[in-house]
């Protein structure tokens, strides 16, 4: 038997990817930008000092660096700014679910890198970006083959093969995650919704520009509760109903990456600064006070680390959780972990 969520109330707004390719000629301009100090506001509420914390869940996109399988100059250049992020991250607490694409697994056993462990060093999860699905009408042959591959190719380097994201697809992309194998998966953007069956399209809702996930790469305008709160889902034509079992979904903050907030305020290039962060604060108090009690609640945001950010920039970002953490109403978690955690709610 299923619930009905709210219908989603807003139109899709067609925006450019927030996730950019990037790669090795991207990464000095990045890590140019300046972060000032900031400070986050002490009067977050505290709404969830009496139940169960607002769980933190950053999917890092290990993606971009086409040539990293044959160069392994361009490898070891990629992963050396990850374990920047990674360290920075860790030293403060934070958990980063580092999301690899095949081309870098495919670098990870080419090179025979330790890049898996020295993450796990730090504390961080992993997870796979399939990046599948985003042409045409994707059958679920041709979706499940793919998530096979990698969810093999991802066990043979010690990568947590039960989170995935770079799923969507106007075919049926929840069948094809679960029948590979995957337990939960975040990211949800506006071009997930092309696998909706028309009926249960909201009339509000304008799909005809939604050619490529590039073209409708924006936040999915649902409710706020199935924003903040992971539910369950079996049919991609359908996924705005939960159901009792299936694949667990995780929508908070996906069309907008935690390096391009002020940018797709204000336009330009995403680059990770301070403008960026008051975002960042304002979706935790969104979320801490948006977030129901006898349900687990989680902020899940994105990060493509085509172009790698300034190791201030990612010290600020974490900064900004610091406080609503040590009063115990958010948490740190992998994206994975933050599955079980919706799966052993049920």
């Amino acid at each position: 038997m299923k619930n009905k969520l709210n219908p989603p109330l807003l139109a899709l707004a067609i925006v450019a990817a927030a996730c950019g390719g990037g790669g090795p000629t991207s990464v000095t301009a990045s890590v140019q930008a300046t972060t000032e100090a900031f400070t986050p506001d002490s009067t977050l509420s505290d709404r969830r000092s009496d139940s169960g914390p607002l769980y933190i869940g950053v999917s890092i996109h290990v993606e971009g660096w086409k040539d990293e399988d044959r160069n392994e100059a361009v490898f070891d250049r990629h992963v050396a700014g990850l374990l920047t992020m990674a360290e920075v991250a860790g030293d403060f607490g934070a958990v980063f679910t580092f999301e690899f694409s095949e081309v870098f697994m495919d670098g990870v056993i080419r090179w025979e890198s330790d890049v898996i462990d020295r993450l796990d060093a730090f504390g961080h999860a992993t997870g796979i970006h399939a990046d599948v699905g985003g042409r045409g009408d994707s059958s679920f042959e041709s979706l499940v083959a793919p998530l096979v591959r990698m969810r093999n190719k991802a066990a043979s380097i010690g990568v947590d093969t039960r989170h995935v994201s770079g799923i969507c697809s106007r075919g049926p992309w929840v069948e094809a995650a679960l029948e590979a194998g995957f337990q939960s998966t975040n990211g949800a953007v506006e071009y997930c919704a092309t696998s909706l069956d028309p009926e249960v399209v909201p009339d509000a809702w304008d799909l005809s520009g939604c050619t490529s996930p590039a073209l409708c790469h924006g936040q999915l305008q649902v409710e706020t509760d199935a924003r903040i709160h992971p539910y369950l889902v079996d049919s991609s034509a359908d996924f705005l109903t939960a159901s009792e079992s299936g694949l667990v979904l995780m929508i908070g903050n996906s069309g907008e990456a935690v390096d391009c907030a002020a940018e797709l305020a204000t336009g330009g290039g995403c680059v990770g600064d301070a403008a960026d962060l008051p975002f960042a604060e304002a979706l935790l108090d969104e979320f801490l006070q948006g977030s129901d009690p006898s349900k687990v609640a989680a902020l899940t945001m994105s990060w493509s680390v085509g172009s790698i950010p300034s190791a201030a920039f990612v010290e600020a970002f974490v900064r900004v959780f610091e406080g609503a953490v040590t009063r115990g109403e958010a948490e740190w978690a992998g994206n994975g972990e933050i599955g079980q955690i919706v799966l052993g709610h049920q």
